[in-house]
């Protein structure tokens, strides 16, 4: 009788002792952060062994367990792998979309399932860099002007601006309070990753409006028409001057263009005389010709205009009509 006792006694115990001795999962860390690109571990440890388990994220299973059969998620099976008795899962090739919660649940042959969760974040960037507005930025004098840099950067990145190579404050915003013209420029927006140790500028542009003047016009547009109207009017100007000087010469006086004219004939008819002269006199007086007869002669007689000279030069003689009024 004493014997039953203590065998009920001893397994009132072992029942007492298996539910204490429940199906805890242990993980070597909560949380962790890969590198976009690397691969992440997921290492697990059952206190007792289990049957089966399955792997989730966002709602969808990645892989699952039962006994020694494994099935892998078509949407994970390129990158997923699972590791039994244990249950540690392997993703591959990470990206910024894989980061958040993973959760393993596992059913042990005695007792109740358990679930363990661990956070996976994926470092990346900076990348998609963007200025809001886009530039060129034109605004009025003494205007307010404010910028904002955004950025894909896991995790979130430093920004920084710069005029040229002087820094001016950091900050995903950057304001200008009254808009001056020494505040023209180029600003750049500089962010940073800590953990990847990359950065990503981009730059914007910050411009003055072209004040109007009371025509509509600015500045510009108007010393480009003054400039247009002064060359206009010196072209203007200058075919006048032509048009009129060429009509002066075309409507000269008859008498003064023909004294003009006679004019130039006298100094003519007296070099050529002052050369036939001297020609003669170099002549061979053998060979020297006669003199032409003079006004009384028949030879000049029978008409009122008549010419010929003979003018010798070197022994070429060329035969020089001239037109002489002569009075009989």
């Amino acid at each position: 009788m004493a014997g039953l006792w203590l065998t009920a006694l001893a397994a009132c115990f072992l029942i007492l002792w298996g539910e204490s001795q429940g199906l805890t999962i242990h993980t070597d860390r909560s949380r962790f952060n890969v590198t976009a690109g690397g691969d992440a571990t997921f290492s697990v440890r059952p206190s007792v062994k289990v049957r089966s388990g399955n792997w989730g994220f966002k709602d969808k299973t990645i892989a699952s367990w039962f006994g020694s059969s494994v099935d892998v998620d078509n949407a994970f099976t390129s990158r997923a792998e699972l590791f039994l008795p244990n249950g540690s899962l392997l993703l591959k090739s990470v990206t910024t979309s894989d980061s958040g919660d993973y959760s393993v649940t596992m059913t042990p042959e005695v007792g109740d399932q358990q679930t363990a969760t661990i956070a996976l974040l994926v470092i990346d960037g900076p990348e998609n860099i963007r200025i809001e507005p886009q530039g060129p930025v034109v605004a009025d004098i003494g205007s307010r002007v404010t910028v904002t840099c955004s950025a894909l950067s896991v995790p979130i990145g430093e920004f920084f601006w710069f005029l040229g190579t002087n820094k001016l404050q950091s900050g995903q915003a950057f304001t200008i309070r009254s808009l001056q013209a020494v505040d023209r420029g180029n600003y750049t927006c500089q962010v940073k990753n800590s953990r990847t140790k990359k950065s990503i500028n981009q730059i914007v542009e910050i411009t003055l409006r072209e004040r109007l003047s009371p025509g509509g016009l600015s500045a510009g547009a108007i010393a480009g028409i003054a400039i247009g109207v002064i060359g206009g009017a010196a072209m203007v100007c200058g075919l006048v001057v032509w048009f009129v000087r060429n009509n002066m010469n075309r409507r000269a006086p008859p008498g003064r263009r023909a004294a003009e004219i006679t004019a130039g004939r006298n100094n003519a008819l007296t070099t050529d005389a002052e050369s036939t002269s001297q020609t003669y006199e170099n002549i061979p007086r053998m060979n020297k010709p006669k003199p032409p007869p003079d006004e009384s002669s028949t030879y000049m007689r029978g008409s009122t205009r008549s010419s010929l000279i003979l003018v010798h030069h070197q022994l070429d003689i060329q035969v020089v009509v001239i037109n002489v009024h002569t009075m009989i």
